[in-house]
């Protein structure tokens, strides 16, 4: 006979909380008492355990003494924290009840007796998806089971006995269940009466806490047990299914969801908005398991058009309250209750949001549309940010110079005026390389007219490149309706951050008058040349337009008293690295307290490679030979030849040196001008 599908149907149940039964306010009644004995000892000796990360989900198994091994997969997201699981094997179990006591197939001190389990821990923890639990018998000898195998939830402290649908594999010796909260599990015969009795026993439960969030505890239990007894299974050329039991589970079943979904419906209407609907959206939700057509979902409940009609009766309830809060909700955001009419609103959209006819009810979906809208609109708080300028420069010019930082006003309000003592927060994303940027003060308090305000200071020292940066500010505030913290952002103010750029210029004339033996030489000339730095952007000095020197000599030792003119250019723009000239700045404050750079000096220690210098006379020729374009790299000597030396020029300036030696004459002119 083809094998059901028993794992996919689990794994598309509503999960339900299967834990002990809580004791609700007002509950007088006694539980049922208890149908079945459960006994067991645990054996610490052979307990295992493992750190399992919740995104990642993982597996452990565990022995007994006689070999049986419990393997425990558990699904990524099924824990809602990383936990450690502990698996602690039986050395004994008994089950008495309905049935007699123990399996057909155990004898004395057999090892391999079909009672095995074990305990599962942290006990009573409640996963958000079903783990798979497979108990493995060795290998070689059959199953040691008369009947159909299965494994059940047991509980020695509460006798309870709740049978799972059970996947038997005779050949690989397992059995495989879904599990959805630890306690402790182990194998059994299947029995009618025992199941039976465990349907008339969760059928008690169901029937005490109708009307109560219990209710839903013993779902799960009872669809596990419509699962074994619908569902035929062949077990050593037996062919076993319930269809009676399976009918009378879903008679009890729909009676029980009747009753409860009238009761949650009467109070619904008696209980704060948001309580009511949570208490309808669970019972909706809930009914889930039965009202779907595909057969797999719906676990084959040939009733299941009876509870479509008791879900639809109960999404008429919330469609109703659901109205009712949303519109009493915008009645207050009108008549400046907004804080109570946003709550409303609040809740009536966090219990609209999972609902399925929202994609193909076009008239509920357009009046959630319009909650939403009212929803944005009441109560809303608000955050500006303005900054002084809207252009920055890495290095202030003069004292009085503020280019070079930004000063931030957040303010906040929200309906009844400025918001006083909210927490705001303010930084820039920069658009090149994505850096987050902080001001002086990155989070702070507003004072009574609801501002705040921040520094932002551009320089070298900050290490953050020229480009566009964009500035957000963030408003926190407590949402008692979210019962969490909130922030609200600003619209974006957009900074530019442009670098300043340095301009040195100098023009250098030369003279050299020589007598020698055979007569007179004399050289004439004048050098230009710019040099650019874009602060910031580059350390490489960039020779800007063009190089350009001219120069003429005349000698008379020669007969022919020979004379020459030369001229010479670097017409093409070129990079020389690194720069041989740099500045100097001095720390000032501004009239908030925040320190900055102002420029005090440029230094230049060498310029662009276009001087003129004799570097030979020849006696007996005449000839007179001058340094090439490029001699010695770099053009304009200190004077005297002195490395150490600087020339010191001020933005704005032009200086001016003049240096006589060995019969040369130069005169230097320096000046330095600042772009932006």
């Amino acid at each position: 006979m083809k094998k059901p599908m028993a794992l996919v149907c689990i794994a598309c149940l509503v999960l339900l909380t299967c834990s002990k039964k809580p004791t609700e306010p007002g509950d007088d009644n006694p539980p049922p008492q208890p149908t079945f004995t459960i006994k067991y000892a645990a054996d610490e000796s052979r307990a295992v355990e493992q750190r399992i990360v919740a995104d990642a989900g993982g597996s452990l198994s565990a022995e007994d003494i006689s070999g049986v091994s419990f393997e425990l997969t558990i699904p990524a997201h099924a824990l809602k924290a990383d936990t450690t699981i502990r698996i602690i094997p039986f050395l004994s179990l008994s089950i008495a009840g309905p049935g007699g006591t123990g399996c057909d197939a155990c004898a004395g001190t057999d090892s391999l007796c079909c009672l095995k389990g074990a305990l599962f821990e942290p006990e009573g923890i409640v996963l958000d998806s079903a783990a798979t639990l497979t108990i493995r018998y060795p290998g070689g000898a059959p199953l040691p089971f008369a009947k159909r195998p299965l494994i059940a939830y047991v509980d020695a402290a509460e006798n309870r006995y709740e049978p799972l649908y059970t996947v038997c594999d005779t050949t690989a010796g397992t059995l495989t269940a879904r599990i959805v909260h630890f306690s402790g599990y182990g194998t059994d015969d299947e029995r009618y009466d025992r199941l039976e009795a465990e349907v008339y026993e969760i059928a008690d439960y169901l029937t005490r806490n109708i009307g109560k969030t219990a209710f839903y505890v013993d779902l799960y239990p009872m669809i596990e047990l419509h699962d074994l007894c619908r569902l035929p299974t062949t077990y050593m050329g037996e062919t076993i299914v319930y269809p009676e039991l399976a009918a009378t589970i879903e008679g009890i079943m729909l009676d029980a969801y009747q009753k409860h979904a009238a009761a949650i419906q009467g109070q619904a209407f008696n209980v704060s908005p948001c309580d009511g609907l949570f208490l309808l959206r669970e019972c909706i939700r809930n009914l889930a398991n039965f009202v779907a057509t595909d057969d797999i979902i719906t676990h084959g409940w040939s009733n299941h058009g009876a509870f479509a009609s008791v879900k639809s009766a109960t999404e008429g309830d919330f469609d109703a309250l659901f109205r009712r809060t949303a519109e009493d909700g915008k009645s207050k955001c009108d008549h400046d209750k907004c804080v109570e009419g946003k709550a409303l609103l609040d809740c009536a959209l966090r219990y609209i949001e999972s609902d399925d006819r929202i994609d193909t009810d076009p008239i509920l979906h357009s009046f959630v549309d319009t909650v939403g809208n009212w929803e944005i609109a009441c109560c809303k708080v608000n955050i500006t940010l303005e900054a002084d300028k809207t252009t920055l420069y890495n290095l202030a010019i003069t004292s009085s110079d503020d280019s070079n930082y930004v000063k931030f006003t957040a303010t906040t309000t929200d309906p009844f005026g400025p918001y006083e003592g909210a927490t705001v927060r303010i930084e820039g994303t920069h658009g090149g390389n994505g850096q987050t940027i902080y001001p002086s003060a990155t989070s702070t308090m507003t004072d009574e007219n609801g501002k705040v305000s921040a520094t932002f200071v551009w320089d070298q020292q900050t290490g953050i490149p020229p480009g566009t940066t964009t500035w957000k500010a963030a408003f926190q505030y407590w949402s008692d309706e979210a019962d969490s913290i909130v922030w609200v952002w600003s619209e974006p103010v957009t900074i530019t951050l442009k670098p300043v750029t340095f301009n040195v210029s100098y023009r250098y004339s030369y003279t050299y008058d020589v007598t020698s033996a055979c007569g007179s030489t004399s050289v004439s000339g004048l050098a230009t040349s710019e040099d650019r730095l874009v602060l910031g952007a580059s350390e490489i000095c960039q020779l800007r337009d063009k190089v350009q020197r001219s120069y003429s000599y005349q000698s008379s030792c020669t007969d022919a008293n020979q004379s020459f003119s030369r001229t010479e250019s670097l017409l093409e723009p070129i990079n020389i690295p690194p720069c041989y000239w740099g500045y100097y700045t001095e720390e000032r404050s501004n009239p908030d307290g925040w320190r900055y750079r102002v420029l005090k000096h440029v230094t230049v220690d060498w310029l662009a490679p276009a001087y003129i210098h004799v570097k030979t006379v020849s006696d007996y020729n005449g000839t007179v030979t001058i340094d090439s374009l490029w001699e010695d790299m770099y053009g304009i000597r200190p004077p005297l030849g002195d490395p150490a030396y600087s020339y010191f020029v001020y933005p704005g300036r032009t200086a001016t040196w003049d240096t006589t030696y060995g019969g040369s004459t130069t005169t230097m002119r320096i000046g330095v001008s600042i772009s932006r």
